[in-house]
């Protein structure tokens, strides 16, 4: 069965009264926006119970359930004010659920093992004393963190919000996966973490109202931290990345002082995926250069609405311009942005890199990795050479040292890139005005990379100075033939 949900900042506010998950990834535009997300997120929990609430409604009648054993995934992260998917499915007290984005990708996988009960376990809807502190710890400080806590929810605005699962769920189950979005959001790690997945099973244990929750391993490399929770009712596992803060990118001024952008050749740049990390990087260096840039984005407009902030002050408005473009939908909106002559293409467009999937090889993540790196420039290919059959064109996209690393949870990752560089290579092969410039790009800090790689000192301002610079060098030598 599929139901299509909208989810807006006032959801989210909702839930957080329920479970008092208040972290600002969820509910602070001016916070979010300085994330890889660039908007708010959903809550994960919500989603769960969201899809939960609608799959009570149409499957179940009169029964009543006991939560046994639940696994949750989150996948991807849903959006504020974003429109998804419900499915589900239930046989032999096996319930399934599934959270889709409506361009198919599933963002949440939920399977929960019911036990049909005549008991429902109220709370007492007075919402107890409760520590709404938020902590904001870094991988480095929760390797010994533990605490004994006692936890409630708004049970009556919970059956204000979700009307169906009062009626079928023991409400102390749904106290606890809330708990499971507060201890995450709030206690550990707190302001900045990204839920990964958790499971949780049935106990009995006299713990009464008191929870224990610890940290029980940490991977500093992956910047991922393991916790166990044990309450009267549940033992659960949970998993949870936590995102480093990451140095802003200076802006369009503070660059034109940093670096030498005399010998820059000023020429017309489409820059794809311009909004953030070494797009807007190389987009900024660019500007200050006294090229004229077009920026495209997709989905997140904050950074390159900040990059037109910038042009104000450094006197270079007339020189920016952007739109949105989706990789899905080349053909739709590319021959409008191609109505210029652009003297170099930019491509750095790019999906998630690093997930939590365990396996070796995951055919799923390679094709989205091969959508962005082999496809979508193999089309930008064709239909700039429909509309310009025999201009000179300069074609510039990072590769990555991964493909030489062969790290084995980048695995698809670098195989699409070292397909996308036989590509480029083919194409240059048969047409002599396709020139390419794909250097293996040392790791540097960004929102994708902190993630899972600690430590890095590379200046990834340099790094796109760098890059702008060789590519400069290389037009003079293309464009004087």
């Amino acid at each position: 069965m599929k139901n299509e949900v909208f989810f807006s900042l006032e959801d989210s506010k909702t839930f957080s009264e329920i479970s008092r998950d208040f972290n600002p990834l969820h509910l602070d535009f001016s916070f979010a926006k300085h994330t890889q997300f660039g908007k708010p997120i959903v809550h994960g929990v919500n989603l769960v119970l969201s899809a939960l609430n609608y799959a009570a409604e149409q499957l179940f009648e009169n029964e009543k359930f006991a939560v046994q054993a639940l696994d949750v995934r989150f996948l991807k992260q849903v959006l504020v004010n974003q429109l998804v998917r419900f499915e589900f499915s239930y046989l032999d007290n096996h319930l399934d659920i599934d959270v889709f984005l409506l361009n198919g990708e599933k963002a949440v996988e939920a399977n929960f093992l019911l036990k049909d009960t005549a008991n429902r376990v109220s709370l007492n809807n007075g919402l107890g004393e409760i520590d709404k502190s938020l902590n904001d710890f870094s991988i480095g400080e929760i390797e010994n963190w533990s605490s004994s806590f006692t936890y409630s929810i708004d049970s009556e605005l919970l059956d204000q919000t979700f009307t169906n699962l009062l009626r079928f769920f023991e409400t102390d189950d749904i106290r606890h996966l809330c708990l499971t979005s507060y201890l995450i959001g709030m206690k550990c790690p707190g302001k900045h973490a990204l839920f990964s997945d958790f499971s949780m099973k049935r106990i009995e244990n006299d713990l009464g109202d008191r929870v224990d929750a610890r940290v029980s391993k940490i991977d500093e490399r992956f910047s991922l931290a393991r916790l166990e929770l044990v309450s009267s009712r549940y033992k659960m596992n949970l998993k949870s990345f936590v995102h480093p803060k990451l140095k802003p990118i200076s802006s369009i001024l503070h660059l034109s002082k940093k670096f030498d952008l005399s010998n820059i050749k000023s020429h017309k740049a489409l820059i794809i995926g311009g909004s953030s990390g070494l797009g807007s990087i190389v987009s900024r260096i660019l500007l200050a250069s006294g090229c004229q840039v077009y920026s495209t984005y997709n989905g997140n407009d904050f950074g390159v609405q900040l990059i037109e902030k910038e042009c104000e002050d450094f006197s270079c408005t007339q020189k920016f311009s952007y739109s949105q473009l989706s990789v899905d939908s080349l053909q739709d909106s590319l021959p409008f942005v191609l109505n210029s002559e652009f003297d170099a293409i930019y491509y750095f467009a790019t999906p998630r890199i690093f997930d939590k999937s365990l396996e070796f090889f995951n055919p799923r993540k390679y094709e989205i990795f091969s959508k962005y790196y082999i496809y979508a420039v193999e089309e930008l290919y064709r239909i700039y050479r429909q509309k310009y059959p025999d201009r000179k064109l300069l074609f510039c996209t990072p590769s990555t040292v991964a493909i030489e690393e062969k790290i084995s949870e980048l695995n698809e990752y670098s195989l699409a890139k070292a397909a996308a560089e036989l590509l480029l290579k083919k194409i240059g092969e048969f047409d002599k005005n396709f020139h390419f410039f794909s250097p293996r790009l040392p790791r540097f800090e960004s929102q994708q990379t902190l993630t899972f790689f600690q430590g890095l000192n590379k200046d990834p301002e340099k790094i796109g100075f760098d890059f702008v610079t060789c590519v400069n060098t290389l037009s003079k030598e293309i464009f004087s033939l």
